[in-house]
């Protein structure tokens, strides 16, 4: 049960971590301000730390630790369990697989489109 909790709430922050891009333009220019130029860091340096520890993001390696995850068909299971209603379509609107290829290059793909929402952010709105 403790588990449970814990993995929910890891799920709850990687959502709200990725849906940031799409936030900052739906709150008060002067609150994001302060923080944009480190925002847009933090996003820069997301996707490039993976590469160090197998491909996978941190917070889905401690999910998968406290047990989540067990059934999934891909290395993925965040974006399979929580992803797959977003992605799926536009992975086969471009032809590519629900495969762990596939989920990587879609996943890519959107944090390509988050880094450029707040590099756009933080250079011409603030």
């Amino acid at each position: 049960m403790f588990s449970n909790i814990i993995t929910k709430l890891l799920d709850s922050m990687h959502i709200i971590f990725a849906s940031i891009p799409i936030l900052i333009y739906m709150s008060p220019v002067t609150s994001i301000k302060p923080y944009i130029h480190w925002l847009l860091l933090i996003m820069i340096m997301t996707p490039l730390h993976w590469v160090f520890i197998d491909n996978q993001c941190i917070l889905t390696m401690i999910s998968k630790y406290f047990g989540d995850y067990k059934n999934t068909e891909t290395d993925s299971g965040f974006t399979e369990e929580n992803c797959q209603w977003l992605y799926k379509p536009i992975m086969n609107r471009i032809g590519w697989q629900w495969n762990n290829n596939g989920i990587n290059k879609m996943v890519t793909l959107h944090w390509i489109i988050n880094i450029l929402l707040v590099w756009y952010y933080a250079f011409y709105i603030v």
